[in-house]
């Protein structure tokens, strides 16, 4: 199963590298839960996501990263209709080289024309923690 869902990240991982953070959002349903260690944040509207994403795409960019790629790790147990997919990010200059990675945990439902959408994320390890820590007021919450 988890060679199934790669598409589903490698899109986002396409339109991450083009810039287009309106094609990472429509992977997203909300309310969208997002938890950052001991944080649980809520996002209300689409827009939020993107505001949310559009921050994290600068702060990753600041750090040189040119494109991302998704691994799947693994799925677990379906539960309360969310199938939660484990996904580590390899971030990568303009030379290619690895800058860092992330990992996190994804909740998906499957909606309307078979299509898995994301409404939970745990962030299980950031890209990069201490740009993370210090703009959490600009970062975690809009």
């Amino acid at each position: 199963m988890p060679l199934a869902l790669l598409p589903m990240f490698e899109d986002q991982a396409l339109a991450y590298g083009e810039g287009r953070t309106e094609d990472i959002v429509a992977w997203y349903d909300v309310p969208l839960a997002v938890y950052h260690g001991p944080d649980i944040l809520i996002y209300d509207t689409l827009d939020d996501v993107q505001t949310l994403i559009d921050q994290m795409m600068h702060v990753a960019s600041r750090h040189g990263t040119e494109w991302i790629r998704p691994e799947i790790l693994g799925t677990g147990k379906k539960e309360s209709g969310r199938l939660p997919i484990r996904v580590q990010w390899h971030y990568f200059d303009a030379a290619d080289a690895k800058i860092t990675i992330s990992e996190a945990v994804y909740f998906c439902r499957m909606r309307a024309h078979a299509r898995l959408l994301i409404e939970m994320v745990e962030f299980v390890k950031p890209a990069f923690p201490d740009s993370m820590q210090d703009a959490p007021e600009s970062l975690w919450t809009l």
